[in-house]
């Protein structure tokens, strides 16, 4: 019932004006330092002022948008800037559940700052450190039961 009622209220939205796609699932691999790292891009819209990158989500929107929020379409702004050589002219994360969106542009402070993540994070990937990083996700984690930082923090 709620998939019928995010169609509807999508559709009704956009009836006027259904934006056509450039790309929908669009494959890239980036370089990061000694690492490749690939993803998919969900939608990708495009005019004369660069690309549109639209990832769909099914939580709850946000109205202010942490790094951490940032980092996957930071990860895509990359792509679509070293991969594709188009200019980004917004990241949209496009909330199914209530038919909203919010766009941002990193900055080249932020994209710094995710191929320095990217990298830490494969270089701790090879090294097997799998160490726990406690967080917003701890309420929703497999592991929480088993953590050492979850029954630090009871």
């Amino acid at each position: 019932q709620d998939g019928v009622r995010i169609l509807k209220d999508y559709f009704k939205k956009y009836k006027n004006n259904f934006p056509e796609p450039l790309f929908l699932e669009k494959g890239f691999t980036i370089k990061v330092k000694d690492y490749s790292l690939r993803g998919v891009l969900d939608r990708v819209d495009a005019d004369k002022t660069g690309w549109e990158i639209i990832d769909y989500k099914t939580g709850k929107s946000k109205e202010k948008l942490t790094f951490d929020d940032k980092k996957q379409l930071l990860i895509y702004q990359i792509a679509s800037e070293e991969v594709f050589k188009q200019p980004i002219k917004a990241l949209t994360f496009f909330y199914l559940t209530n038919n909203s969106s919010i766009s941002f542009v990193g900055t080249e402070k932020e994209i710094t700052k995710t191929k320095d993540w990217i990298k830490t994070t494969i270089d701790n990937i090879v090294k097997h450190d799998f160490t726990a990083t406690p967080g917003h996700v701890c309420s929703t984690c497999d592991f929480k039961s088993i953590c050492p930082y979850a029954k630090l923090s009871k």
